[in-house]
């Protein structure tokens, strides 16, 4: 099965990703190319539950919630 992933964050040799429904994924940071960064978007290849393979996308909502999130602390 195959799904669109919104990086959100690497850590401790980790990535994590989210999809439209909010629901969190994980991998080795292992299976990314050198060069991605937050926000990008990816087309997983899920089996047995576990994400076996990342090809990177154009993600048409790059920084919208780095927008949504300065919008909300610019008010206070």
């Amino acid at each position: 099965m195959k799904i669109k992933l919104i990086l959100d964050r690497t850590e401790g040799g980790i990535a994590v990703f989210t999809d439209d429904a909010g629901e969190v994924f994980e991998c080795s940071a292992a299976l990314l190319k050198p060069g991605f960064s937050e926000d990008d978007m990816f087309i997983a290849e899920i089996s047995e539950g576990k994400i076996v393979s990342l090809e990177k996308t154009e993600n048409p909502y790059a920084g919208d919630n780095k927008k949504r999130l300065e919008s909300m602390f610019k008010n206070k």
